[in-house]
């Protein structure tokens, strides 16, 4: 396979003398030997003050002239440059590309097109060029020189990989609030797709492996392995640390030595596991609410089967009761009514009334329908259901028949028969038919 140095060895060409350069090198020699010539004056002040970087080889490579630009770009000054070649700051890399495309562009049509390389720095590492190269011939059109001018673009390269990172990142971001709105519940899912897509978000990703810790929980990248070269970050979560999210890069970068290049990487695993925490905070939140939920249902369900229970029980005891004072109580009352005088008839009569109220209890549903009405009023209220007069409720509770009077009157106004002709012992007799 060709070298480096093939690019400059020697080849007769077709175009004659390249119209592509304002010098050639005899009309150079010939402005050397009088120094006062405004040619050679303008010439010296382009290489002096020129900022980008002009220098000019053999065919074969070897350099011969440089400006101060071009000595201070490479770190080489102009006599050890003379002892160099052109491959020996070009990076391997570029060896390939050099020797095929530029090499035939220079050829077949005296310079080659503005393209993009390395070169290597004295004792330092490479950096990024914009170069473009020329082609010089003799009047024969046999190559012999190559000139070259070289803008340093290493600023421009790193503000553009600051831009692709930085894009690559925030992709990475939207990527996990969209995985987040597509596993929402599911914590195990959401963890396990951060360390997958953060490693994309890293550059070069196919270098990087990463990790996050939960507790006891551990989620990693496939191929998963440690390495010397870690960016981690703390999860948290209500201020208490849970875990961690873990980078590791499987081999040795040069941009380990840029600054802003950790800085940046790190603000970005910082600003993911923040999200981590907050995403694990929510979500066991939710998880907790939804247990207590549960609880709070089964306990629910419990008190409804009690009380279920305990209704059972209540209208057992009750039919029980009726049963026991239908069987037993009540014929015993007919027994005694059939020899008892009036006066004991008539307190028969409202035994008879009470003890059927117990197996109808009538004054509690009357005293949940209307809960103004008093304990006396309920009372009154039962014995005008049952047929009782003004003054047989009077006698019995020992008033007047004007009190009386005046209780059925606060009776209908909190029954809401004021102003009507409703008949209050029909009204009475209709809210126990209705068994309310």
């Amino acid at each position: 396979m060709a070298t480096v140095d093939t690019l400059f060895k020697k080849h007769k060409g077709t175009h004659g003398p390249s119209p592509h350069l304002p010098y050639t090198s005899s009309s150079l020699s010939d402005s050397k030997t009088s120094p006062s010539c405004p040619l050679t004056q303008s010439f010296d002040c382009l290489l002096t003050n020129l900022r980008d970087g002009l220098f000019f080889t053999t065919f074969e490579g070897q350099f011969q002239e440089c400006n101060p630009a071009f000595e201070k770009m490479v770190g080489y000054s102009i006599e050890e440059l003379r002892e160099i070649y052109y491959h020996d700051i070009t990076p391997r890399k570029w060896r390939p590309f050099e020797e095929n495309e530029i090499r035939q562009q220079l050829l077949d049509q005296g310079f080659a097109e503005t393209y993009e390389k390395e070169f290597i720095r004295k004792n330092g590492p490479a950096f990024f060029v914009e170069l473009n190269l020329y082609l010089e011939q003799d009047q024969e059109g046999i190559p012999k020189r190559v000139w070259g001018i070289a803008r340093d673009i290493t600023k421009h390269k790193r503000a553009e990989r600051f831009a692709t990172r930085r894009l690559r990142k925030l992709h990475s971001l939207h990527d996990l609030s969209n995985m987040v709105i597509r596993h929402f519940h599911d914590l195990d899912a959401i963890l396990q797709e951060i360390v997958e897509l953060l490693p994309r978000s890293w550059q070069p990703a196919e270098s990087c492996r990463a990790r996050l810790v939960l507790r006891d929980q551990e989620y990693t990248t496939a191929h998963f392995r440690t390495s010397r070269w870690k960016l981690a970050s703390e999860i948290r979560v209500k201020n208490e640390a849970v875990g961690t999210l873990e980078v590791y890069y499987q081999r040795e970068s040069s941009d380990f030595n840029d600054a802003s290049f950790v800085e940046e990487e790190q603000q970005h695993i910082d600003l993911v596991a923040r999200r981590a925490g907050k995403i694990i905070e929510r979500i066991e939140t939710q998880r907790k609410l939804q247990s207590k939920q549960l609880a709070l249902e089964e306990a629910n369900a419990a008190l409804h089967r009690i009380l279920t229970h305990l209704e059972e029980e209540k209208s057992q005891i009750h039919d029980s009761v009726a049963t026991n004072v239908d069987t037993i109580l009540m014929p015993i009352l007919h027994t005694l009514e059939t020899e008892a005088s009036l006066r004991q008839k008539f307190h028969l009569r409202l035994l008879k009334k009470s003890l059927k109220e117990i197996t109808s209890p009538f004054a509690s549903k009357l005293s949940n329908l209307f809960e103004s009405l008093t304990s006396v009023e309920i009372e009154i209220c039962k014995m005008i259901r049952d047929g009782f007069n003004t003054k047989e409720i009077a006698r019995l509770r020992h008033v007047s028949p004007a009190t009386i009077r005046k209780q059925r009157e606060r009776i209908r106004r909190k029954l809401g028969l004021s102003g009507k002709s409703t008949n209050l012992a029909s009204h009475l007799c209709s809210i126990s038919a209705k068994d309310i």
